[in-house]
């Protein structure tokens, strides 16, 4: 995964145009003046695990007395803790680099080992040697003698505003070993569903709010299936054919190899 030559995609940049001197990678300005968590700052630990919207646009009237959400200049974020208790805020290029992977489902994880050195430099006392491989389904970072944990942080969901970052795809593993976005055809293997990524989602955050059971049904051509969000796999209940289901962001930076 490394190698990657990235910008962010000025289209999907509501900030563009708003940026004031404060808003800027060293946050200095900021610091002096404020009791909010921003992403660059070293510890990340916020009340609530997502990145305030009115940061990005440099206006939260919370900035000063603190804010409960991560103040950033990006629309996701990452972090790493020992403990799962203190979160250390990864630094801005290796936060991209995760991110472009992470959208992507045909990763499993990423090699730390195979990204650039310089953007593992401002966590070189945490992680030591760059022997690291994180995995996307569980979370863990993981060397050869011991693990970590990560996590994921996007932009809080605004009513009327549509980001990439907090809009989740659903995908299934077919029988040719590519993943296939629920409710698109693919003409080779002539499956499809009448099911989308929305639907999915809808169910998924009944089921993490602990409202429903662990398994949503949807019907394609007189078949019955079956997702499991705990195993997350699709059943077929005639068959018993069982597939692989992830669920990744959409992806809002544009990068070329």
């Amino acid at each position: 995964m490394s190698g990657y030559e990235y910008k962010i995609d000025e289209s999907l940049d509501e900030n563009k145009g708003n940026q004031n001197s404060g808003a800027n990678s060293s946050g200095q300005n900021y610091k002096n003046r404020s009791k909010s968590i921003w992403s660059w700052d070293e510890k990340g630990n916020v009340k609530v695990v997502e990145i305030c919207y009115n940061s990005i646009l440099n206006k939260c009237s919370y900035e000063a007395e603190g804010c409960s959400r991560l103040h950033s200049d990006l629309h996701f974020h990452w972090q790493i803790s020992k403990q799962d208790s203190e979160w250390i805020n990864l630094p801005k290029p290796l936060v991209i680099e995760l991110e472009v992977a992470y959208c992507d489902p045909n990763n499993d994880g990423i090699d730390l080992s195979k990204v650039e050195i310089k953007k593992l430099s401002e966590i070189s006392d945490i992680l030591g040697t760059p022997s690291w491989k994180l995995n996307f389904d569980t979370f863990l970072l993981k060397s050869e003698k011991k693990s970590i944990h990560s996590r994921r942080l996007c932009t809080e969901k605004i009513v009327g505003k549509k980001l990439p970052s907090n809009k989740y795809i659903w995908y299934f593993l077919d029988e040719k070993e590519r993943w296939i976005e629920y409710g698109k055809y693919d003409s080779q293997t002539h499956f499809g569903s009448e099911t989308n990524s929305e639907h999915i989602e809808f169910e998924f955050k009944k089921y993490l709010s602990n409202n429903r059971k662990n398994t949503m049904l949807f019907q394609y051509q007189m078949m019955t299936y079956c997702i499991d969000f705990d195993s997350m796999n699709q059943t077929n209940l005639k068959s018993q054919v069982k597939r692989k289901v992830r669920r990744r962001p959409e992806i809002d930076v544009k990068y070329k190899y």
